[in-house]
Protein backbone atom coordinates (compact mmCIF):
# COMPACT_ATOMS: atom_id res chain seq x y z
CA UNK A 1 0.00 0.00 0.00
CA UNK A 2 2.69 2.50 1.07
CA UNK A 3 6.47 2.18 1.07
CA UNK A 4 9.21 4.62 1.99
CA UNK A 5 12.85 4.29 0.96
CA UNK A 6 15.49 6.25 2.90
CA UNK A 7 12.87 8.91 3.70
CA UNK A 8 14.35 11.89 5.54
CA UNK A 9 12.61 14.90 7.06
CA UNK A 10 14.29 18.09 8.13
CA UNK A 11 13.25 21.54 9.37
CA UNK A 12 16.13 23.99 9.01
CA UNK A 13 19.15 22.37 10.69
CA UNK A 14 16.94 19.99 12.71
CA UNK A 15 16.78 16.38 11.48
CA UNK A 16 13.36 14.95 12.32
CA UNK A 17 13.65 11.63 10.51
CA UNK A 18 16.67 9.84 9.09
CA UNK A 19 16.43 7.32 6.24
CA UNK A 20 13.10 5.69 7.07
CA UNK A 21 12.64 2.35 5.29
CA UNK A 22 9.05 1.42 6.03
CA UNK A 23 6.20 -0.59 4.56
CA UNK A 24 2.50 -0.30 5.35
CA UNK A 25 0.31 -3.09 4.00
CA UNK A 26 -3.43 -3.38 3.46
CA UNK A 27 -5.22 -4.40 6.63
CA UNK A 28 -2.63 -2.86 8.94
CA UNK A 29 -3.33 -0.13 11.46
CA UNK A 30 -0.23 1.88 12.40
CA UNK A 31 0.21 4.39 15.20
CA UNK A 32 3.04 6.93 15.12
CA UNK A 33 4.39 7.66 18.59
CA UNK A 34 6.82 10.34 19.72
CA UNK A 35 7.31 13.43 21.84
CA UNK A 36 6.06 16.87 20.90
CA UNK A 37 8.16 18.16 18.01
CA UNK A 38 9.41 14.70 17.05
CA UNK A 39 8.04 15.06 13.51
CA UNK A 40 4.85 12.99 13.70
CA UNK A 41 2.57 15.53 12.03
CA UNK A 42 5.33 16.51 9.60
CA UNK A 43 5.63 12.87 8.54
CA UNK A 44 1.88 12.57 8.07
CA UNK A 45 1.74 15.76 5.95
CA UNK A 46 4.62 14.44 3.86
CA UNK A 47 2.82 11.14 3.29
CA UNK A 48 -0.24 13.17 2.24
CA UNK A 49 1.90 14.99 -0.37
CA UNK A 50 1.37 18.34 1.36
CA UNK A 51 5.09 18.94 1.77
CA UNK A 52 8.29 17.52 0.31
CA UNK A 53 10.78 15.34 2.15
CA UNK A 54 14.41 16.27 2.60
CA UNK A 55 15.37 13.05 0.86
CA UNK A 56 14.23 9.59 -0.13
CA UNK A 57 11.12 8.28 -1.86
CA UNK A 58 7.49 7.57 -1.01
CA UNK A 59 5.66 4.97 -3.09
CA UNK A 60 1.88 4.68 -3.02
CA UNK A 61 0.69 1.37 -4.46
CA UNK A 62 4.16 0.96 -6.03
CA UNK A 63 4.11 4.36 -7.77
CA UNK A 64 6.01 7.44 -6.62
CA UNK A 65 3.73 9.72 -4.66
CA UNK A 66 4.87 12.77 -6.62
CA UNK A 67 3.70 11.14 -9.86
CA UNK A 68 0.08 10.84 -8.77
CA UNK A 69 -2.33 13.47 -10.16
CA UNK A 70 -4.22 15.13 -7.31
CA UNK A 71 -7.59 13.70 -8.35
CA UNK A 72 -6.25 10.13 -8.45
CA UNK A 73 -4.37 10.59 -5.19
CA UNK A 74 -7.58 11.77 -3.51
CA UNK A 75 -9.17 8.43 -4.39
CA UNK A 76 -6.18 6.52 -3.02
CA UNK A 77 -5.48 8.30 0.28
CA UNK A 78 -7.31 10.59 2.67
CA UNK A 79 -5.91 12.85 5.36
CA UNK A 80 -7.34 14.20 8.62
CA UNK A 81 -5.32 17.18 9.92
CA UNK A 82 -5.26 18.26 13.55
CA UNK A 83 -7.16 21.54 13.30
CA UNK A 84 -9.72 23.17 11.04
CA UNK A 85 -11.54 26.46 10.74
CA UNK A 86 -15.06 26.75 9.37
CA UNK A 87 -15.56 30.12 7.72
CA UNK A 88 -18.97 29.39 6.19
CA UNK A 89 -22.22 28.13 7.67
CA UNK A 90 -22.77 25.00 5.59
CA UNK A 91 -24.71 22.00 6.81
CA UNK A 92 -22.87 19.09 8.38
CA UNK A 93 -24.17 16.81 5.62
CA UNK A 94 -22.75 19.16 2.96
CA UNK A 95 -19.36 19.20 4.69
CA UNK A 96 -19.23 15.41 4.56
CA UNK A 97 -20.54 15.32 0.98
CA UNK A 98 -17.63 17.54 -0.10
CA UNK A 99 -15.33 14.61 0.61
CA UNK A 100 -17.07 12.66 -2.15
CA UNK A 101 -15.77 15.06 -4.80
CA UNK A 102 -12.93 12.76 -6.01
CA UNK A 103 -15.53 10.11 -6.88
CA UNK A 104 -17.98 12.38 -8.68
CA UNK A 105 -18.31 12.52 -12.45
CA UNK A 106 -20.97 15.22 -12.57
CA UNK A 107 -21.60 18.60 -11.02
CA UNK A 108 -24.06 17.24 -8.47
CA UNK A 109 -23.82 14.44 -5.97
CA UNK A 110 -25.45 11.12 -6.79
CA UNK A 111 -27.67 8.95 -4.64
CA UNK A 112 -24.63 6.79 -3.81
CA UNK A 113 -22.75 9.89 -2.63
CA UNK A 114 -25.63 10.81 -0.32
CA UNK A 115 -25.77 7.25 0.99
CA UNK A 116 -22.03 7.27 1.67
CA UNK A 117 -22.26 10.58 3.54
CA UNK A 118 -25.23 9.50 5.63
CA UNK A 119 -23.61 6.15 6.43
CA UNK A 120 -20.46 7.95 7.57
CA UNK A 121 -22.46 10.31 9.79
CA UNK A 122 -24.27 7.34 11.30
CA UNK A 123 -20.99 5.50 11.93
CA UNK A 124 -19.77 8.50 13.95
CA UNK A 125 -23.09 8.78 15.82
CA UNK A 126 -23.93 12.22 14.43
CA UNK A 127 -26.62 11.43 11.89
CA UNK A 128 -29.00 13.63 13.89
CA UNK A 129 -26.73 16.62 13.23
CA UNK A 130 -26.89 16.37 9.41
CA UNK A 131 -28.84 19.61 8.93
CA UNK A 132 -27.06 21.64 11.62
CA UNK A 133 -24.83 24.61 10.77
CA UNK A 134 -21.35 23.16 11.21
CA UNK A 135 -20.24 26.27 13.09
CA UNK A 136 -22.67 25.47 15.90
CA UNK A 137 -21.12 22.10 16.75
CA UNK A 138 -19.07 21.45 19.85
CA UNK A 139 -15.39 20.61 19.44
CA UNK A 140 -16.03 16.89 19.78
CA UNK A 141 -18.97 16.95 17.38
CA UNK A 142 -16.90 18.88 14.84
CA UNK A 143 -14.12 16.31 15.13
CA UNK A 144 -16.54 13.48 14.48
CA UNK A 145 -17.89 15.34 11.44
CA UNK A 146 -14.34 15.61 10.08
CA UNK A 147 -13.78 11.88 10.60
CA UNK A 148 -17.12 11.18 8.91
CA UNK A 149 -15.88 13.12 5.87
CA UNK A 150 -12.75 10.96 5.88
CA UNK A 151 -14.89 7.81 5.90
CA UNK A 152 -17.08 9.14 3.10
CA UNK A 153 -14.00 9.76 0.96
CA UNK A 154 -13.59 5.97 1.07
CA UNK A 155 -9.88 5.55 0.30
CA UNK A 156 -7.78 2.42 0.81
CA UNK A 157 -5.19 4.42 2.80
CA UNK A 158 -6.24 6.75 5.63
CA UNK A 159 -3.95 9.20 7.45
CA UNK A 160 -5.28 10.55 10.76
CA UNK A 161 -3.55 13.15 12.91
CA UNK A 162 -4.78 12.83 16.50
CA UNK A 163 -8.28 11.69 15.53
CA UNK A 164 -9.35 11.15 19.16
CA UNK A 165 -8.58 14.71 20.23
CA UNK A 166 -11.60 16.57 21.66
CA UNK A 167 -13.58 13.33 21.94
CA UNK A 168 -15.00 12.07 25.21
CA UNK A 169 -13.95 8.64 26.44
CA UNK A 170 -16.91 6.75 24.99
CA UNK A 171 -16.38 8.23 21.53
CA UNK A 172 -12.61 7.69 21.73
CA UNK A 173 -13.20 4.00 22.31
CA UNK A 174 -15.87 3.86 19.59
CA UNK A 175 -13.52 5.54 17.12
CA UNK A 176 -10.62 3.18 17.83
CA UNK A 177 -12.91 0.18 17.46
CA UNK A 178 -14.18 1.60 14.17
CA UNK A 179 -10.75 2.17 12.60
CA UNK A 180 -9.56 -1.26 13.74
CA UNK A 181 -12.64 -2.79 12.11
CA UNK A 182 -12.00 -0.91 8.86
CA UNK A 183 -8.51 -2.40 8.70
CA UNK A 184 -9.60 -5.88 9.71
CA UNK A 185 -12.81 -6.23 7.69
CA UNK A 186 -12.29 -3.90 4.71
CA UNK A 187 -8.52 -4.23 4.32
CA UNK A 188 -7.89 -0.52 4.68
CA UNK A 189 -4.45 0.68 5.74
CA UNK A 190 -4.46 3.27 8.52
CA UNK A 191 -1.70 5.49 9.86
CA UNK A 192 -2.53 7.49 12.98
CA UNK A 193 -0.76 9.98 15.17
CA UNK A 194 -2.03 9.68 18.72
CA UNK A 195 -1.11 10.62 22.27
CA UNK A 196 -3.80 8.27 23.63
CA UNK A 197 -1.10 5.65 24.14
CA UNK A 198 -2.86 2.71 25.77
CA UNK A 199 -6.18 3.15 23.98
CA UNK A 200 -4.51 3.31 20.58
CA UNK A 201 -2.10 0.44 21.19
CA UNK A 202 -5.00 -1.83 22.16
CA UNK A 203 -6.45 -1.42 18.66
CA UNK A 204 -3.42 -0.81 16.41
CA UNK A 205 -1.51 -3.66 14.79
CA UNK A 206 1.83 -1.84 14.33
CA UNK A 207 3.74 1.11 15.76
CA UNK A 208 6.35 3.52 14.42
CA UNK A 209 8.40 5.15 17.17
CA UNK A 210 10.15 8.45 16.46
CA UNK A 211 13.18 9.13 18.65
CA UNK A 212 15.45 12.14 18.91
CA UNK A 213 18.00 12.93 16.18
CA UNK A 214 15.93 11.28 13.47
CA UNK A 215 16.14 7.72 14.76
CA UNK A 216 13.14 5.44 14.46
CA UNK A 217 11.83 1.95 15.18
CA UNK A 218 8.98 0.13 13.44
CA UNK A 219 7.26 -3.17 14.10
CA UNK A 220 4.21 -5.00 15.44
CA UNK A 221 2.57 -3.70 18.59
CA UNK A 222 3.01 -7.18 20.09
CA UNK A 223 6.80 -6.71 19.95
CA UNK A 224 6.85 -3.35 21.75
CA UNK A 225 8.98 -3.04 24.88
CA UNK A 226 8.33 -0.61 27.72
CA UNK A 227 11.97 0.55 27.61
CA UNK A 228 11.67 1.51 23.94
CA UNK A 229 8.43 3.40 24.52
CA UNK A 230 9.95 5.14 27.52
CA UNK A 231 12.97 6.29 25.50
CA UNK A 232 10.68 7.45 22.72
CA UNK A 233 8.44 9.47 25.05
CA UNK A 234 11.15 10.73 27.38
CA UNK A 235 9.83 9.11 30.54
CA UNK A 236 10.37 5.59 31.97
CA UNK A 237 7.39 3.29 31.55
CA UNK A 238 6.43 -0.10 32.93
CA UNK A 239 4.29 -2.72 31.21
CA UNK A 240 1.36 -4.19 33.12
CA UNK A 241 -0.89 -6.92 31.76
CA UNK A 242 -4.52 -6.43 32.72
CA UNK A 243 -7.50 -8.36 31.38
CA UNK A 244 -5.41 -9.68 28.50
CA UNK A 245 -4.13 -6.25 27.45
CA UNK A 246 -0.68 -4.76 27.96
CA UNK A 247 -0.84 -1.30 29.51
CA UNK A 248 2.11 1.10 29.69
CA UNK A 249 2.20 3.21 32.85
CA UNK A 250 4.73 5.77 34.06
CA UNK A 251 7.22 4.46 36.56
CA UNK A 252 7.21 6.16 39.92
CA UNK A 253 10.25 8.36 40.38
CA UNK A 254 11.58 8.62 43.92
CA UNK A 255 12.28 12.22 44.90
CA UNK A 256 15.56 12.71 46.82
Amino acid sequence: MLTTHALSLQIGPLCLLKRLDWQVDAGQSWVIIGRNGAGKSTLLRTLAALQSPAGGDILLQGRKLADWPASERARALSYLPQGRNDAFGYRVLDAVLAARHPHQHAYWESASDLDAARDALSALDIGHLATRDIRTLSGGERQRAAIAALLAQDTPLMLLDEPASALDLAHQISLMELVARLAREQGKALIMVSHELNLTLQHASHALLLFENGHWQAGPVSALQADDLGRCLGYPLQAIVHDGHTLYLPQTRLTP
